[in-house]
């Protein structure tokens, strides 16, 4: 690009470089059609056919966090200042801004994700370091939504909301900060907030799988801070350690179970060392008398021995 001059420009150039860079997407089917939609850093809203060409373009007033998966026809958009709702039935009608119940108006989310097995719950990230949860719902003409818990997040989010990655997989939440990843419990009843189960440092996993990752990040400037990509979809979870990717998966591949230890349990029983003392007893008498008025002690008739 150039100014009016001719001449080129510099750090204008990056800078708006840098804001339009693809922050987010989602895909939706609505009646046999495919929706594509796109949003940048600089809070640009797109919309896009399968054929790529575009439908919608939106300045928002905030950056979107996330978006609302599903079937739905009305998107739910999850931005820094709060929900707002898109039509896909009316594609030229701009976005309406979705009050919450009981959440704040001057709330403002860092990061945010929907659960991957109820995607009518949604846990995100505000700027005073809180993680809450919402139910969102939404029908052929509105979205609506409801807070539901709030809490503490227990880790520093000064970093902002640039440097917080969120994934879910079903019943665990996954908390990315450039310090390292905390995995939070989200199974329990509506009204109970996500709990912190663990929370490991990048250095403390890349010394467990012999990464020096000092090393790595000798190489890139200014990397000791950056957190690097994080994904999480299915059963898999992506956490980047430097220039590695640590995968944290449930495999569905068939496997050879463990030897349970059940068998040896079961024989040491009290029961069971009863019952073969019975039975033991019993073929002893048997072999004794003769095994039924029949032949004498191991098969051998009367007289001989």
């Amino acid at each position: 690009e150039a100014n009016e001059g001719g001449d080129p420009q510099s750090a204008p150039v990056e800078t708006d470089v840098e804001g339009r860079q693809i922050s987010y997407i989602e895909s939706y089917k609505i009646a046999n059609k495919h929706f594509h939609v796109v949003s940048n850093r600089l809070g640009e809203l797109f919309v896009l056919n399968s054929t790529g060409a575009l439908l919608h373009k939106e300045l928002l007033p905030d950056p979107i966090v996330t978006m609302r998966p599903g079937l739905q026809q009305t998107v739910a958009l999850v931005t820094a200042g709060g929900l707002r709702q898109l039509d896909l039935r009316r594609i030229h009608v701009p976005t309406v801004p979705v009050q919450c119940e009981d959440l704040p108006q001057d709330m403002k989310f860092y990061s945010g994700v929907f659960d991957a097995a109820k995607n009518s719950k949604g846990y995100f990230i505000t700027e005073t370091g809180d993680v809450v949860t919402i139910h969102v719902t939404s029908n052929k003409s509105q979205v609506k939504c409801i807070l539901k818990t709030q809490r503490q997040l227990g880790m520093p989010t000064h970093f902002g909301s640039e440097a917080i990655r969120m994934g879910h997989i079903k019943n665990y939440l996954f908390v990315s900060i450039p310090e390292g990843t905390a995995i939070f419990n989200t199974t329990g009843p509506p009204r109970r907030p996500p709990r912190e189960l663990l929370f490991e440092d990048k250095w403390s996993m890349a010394k467990y799988l012999g990464l020096d990752l000092a090393e790595d990040q000798a190489g890139s400037q200014g990397s000791s801070g950056q957190l690097g990509i994080f994904g999480a979809q299915n059963q898999f979870v992506a956490v980047s350690l430097g220039k590695k990717v640590l995968g944290i998966y449930e495999s569905e591949l068939p496997s050879k179970p463990p030897v349970s230890p059940m068998s040896h349990k079961m024989w040491s029983q009290p029961v069971m060392i009863a019952v073969m003392m019975v039975i033991g007893f019993y073929q002893f008498n048997r072999m004794k008398n003769g095994g039924n008025g029949g032949g004498g002690g191991m098969g051998m008739p009367p007289g001989f021995g």
